[in-house]
């Protein structure tokens, strides 16, 4: 539920294009279950649409889920402080549409590196979804966008964020004793 796959099918269902939907994540009884028996609902047509691809390994999710895709949608409807998943689709340059909420909004900007809709709305994420599929030249641009918070637009290793992090740990205490000097 906190995924907010219900949500991302509910906005599919309102894409009449030929895109295909891909589901990814190990199935949980008995919300998995649940989500298919209400893609029935929706009618053959849909239901041809959308795939369940079952669980990756982060370590293959280029290989195994990036490679076969168009974009990525997060549709999260808690707020995710710093989902792995986008990150990785940063680095690999795949469009990302997500929420504008918790930190999915602050790692990816609108029409800048992805595409972000009203949280918790599905209608506003399937106007972002046709978006995507109509307007190849947003997509190029949004897959180009990357990593904003660094300035090559790639994400640090960890070495460099952990020295970054330590920088700024670093300059807070400073100021912090500089004030009560």
């Amino acid at each position: 539920q906190a995924k907010g796959i219900l949500h991302l099918i509910q906005a599919f269902s309102q894409v009449y294009e030929k895109a295909q939907l891909k589901i990814w994540g190990s199935p949980l009884s008995p919300f998995t279950q649940s989500l298919k028996a209400y893609v029935k609902t929706l009618g053959p047509a849909i239901e041809r649409k959308i795939h369940w691809m079952g669980g990756y390994r982060n370590n293959d999710v280029v290989g195994d889920v990036f490679n076969h895709i168009d974009a990525i949608v997060v549709p999260s409807i808690w707020g995710e402080n710093s989902p792995l998943v986008i990150h990785e689709a940063l680095e690999a340059q795949v469009p990302i549409i997500t929420a504008d909420y918790g930190g999915m909004k602050e790692y990816v900007h609108h029409e800048v590196n992805g595409l972000l809709f009203k949280h918790r709305d599905p209608i506003a994420l399937s106007t972002q979804m046709k978006r995507l599929i109509h307007d190849s030249v947003l997509k190029d641009k949004i897959s180009q966008g990357g990593y904003l918070q660094s300035s090559d637009k790639r994400i640090p290793c960890i070495r460099e964020h952990t020295r970054s992090v330590t920088h700024l740990y670093n300059q807070l205490i400073e100021q912090k004793e500089c004030t009560h000097v």
